[in-house]
């Protein structure tokens, strides 16, 4: 099988997916990683096949946005290119491939796949899907609260996340002739199988998640 690996990010995001590419070529795929420049001579240590992102990488973008009287704004510019990047870079490439591994943060993943009519794997390090039980992991409130519950919190959280990312996403897709999305957060769960990379006697489940989703386990320190 014809596997392309797509992340970003530092080293918490590349490891792990340098892992899981060694062992999906031990394994006998023919495997890609899309990965940024810096962790290029790594990724030819490993003897593993690479596309650079056509961007910055992870230090310079550090560097830039300390360096910006606003951050935010910057940072919001700097995801909106990403998405643009993505979506010229990887339709012709993601069209060789039968099958697609993306982190959670690769916000065009799921539509190019689709556009490609490619089944995707979405890789998360917490049990990042929407439910009643389980709050987002980036939203640390005590779970005693009357008020502020796990449901609201991931409301909150998919309304910030279709501010920033739906418009260019949503543009790209109209370009492509393909409908337009309303909630990020729930189309990319539901169109895709999510896969989360912790231990399943750490983590825990939500009987609300009616999707495709499996607790694969570690893939860091060459536990996979």
């Amino acid at each position: 099988m014809k596997i392309l690996l797509v992340t970003r990010g530092a080293q918490g995001n590349i490891y792990p997916f340098l892992t899981i590419a060694t062992e999906l070529k031990r394994r006998g795929h023919e495997v890609v990683l899309n990965l940024p420049r810096i962790f290029e001579e790594l990724a030819k240590s490993l003897d593993i096949e690479y596309i650079v992102q056509d961007e910055e990488n992870t230090e310079e973008i550090t560097e830039q946005t300390a360096r910006s009287r606003n951050r935010f704004y910057y940072l919001l510019n700097r995801m909106k290119k990403t998405i643009d990047n993505q979506f010229e870079q990887l339709i012709p490439v993601a069209e060789q491939f039968d099958l697609i591994i993306a982190g959670n943060t690769e916000f065009a993943a799921p539509s190019i796949a689709e556009y490609c009519n490619k089944p995707l794997i979405r890789t998360t390090f917490a049990p990042f899907i929407p439910g009643k039980n389980i709050p987002p992991p980036v939203f640390r409130f005590p779970e005693s609260n009357p008020f502020i519950t796990p449901a609201l919190l991931w409301k909150v959280l998919n309304g910030i996340t279709n501010l920033t990312v739906n418009k260019t996403i949503n543009r790209k897709r109209k370009a492509l002739g393909m409908d337009p999305i309303r909630n990020f957060g729930k189309h990319s769960v539901e169109n895709s199988k999510n896969y989360l990379l912790y231990s399943r006697y750490l983590g825990t489940t939500d009987i609300e998640w009616k999707i495709d989703w499996k607790i694969g386990g570690y893939c860091f320190n060459d536990q996979l």
